[in-house]
């Protein structure tokens, strides 16, 4: 009996290595946090369906908090810093970015890594 046991702890074992190896685990963290670094903003509020699937693209507001101003609980900063009146607006290091519409678009924009 222990000897099974010990086979089917050796396969799980290799079989989670084998699914690491070539699928490796998501980065949304260290991606938010370059975007982050190179000047992207988003404005977001909360009854906006739009944003909430932004938001998921990145992972979550969980996962992506830090990128997102929501102006719902931050209004202040939105009305000095938004440039138009609606969102979800993106901005990159203040310049508004209305062509950006898809992880790859903000990769390509930033340098960052997905």
């Amino acid at each position: 009996m222990k000897k099974l046991a010990f086979l089917v702890f050796v396969f799980l074992l290799a079989s989670a290595f084998f699914v690491f190896s070539f699928f490796p685990m998501n980065n949304s963290e260290d991606f938010v946090q370059c975007l982050v670094d190179s000047g992207v903003v988003i404005y977001v509020s909360d009854t906006c369906p739009a944003c909430t699937n932004l938001a998921d693209e990145f992972g979550g507001y969980d996962v992506a908090g830090e990128l997102f101003v929501n102006c719902n609980e931050k209004p202040e900063i939105c009305d000095v810093q938004m440039k138009t009146d609606y969102v979800p607006e993106i901005q990159h290091s203040g310049e508004l970015l209305e062509s950006v519409s898809s992880i790859e678009d903000f990769s390509k924009l930033t340098g960052c890594e997905i």
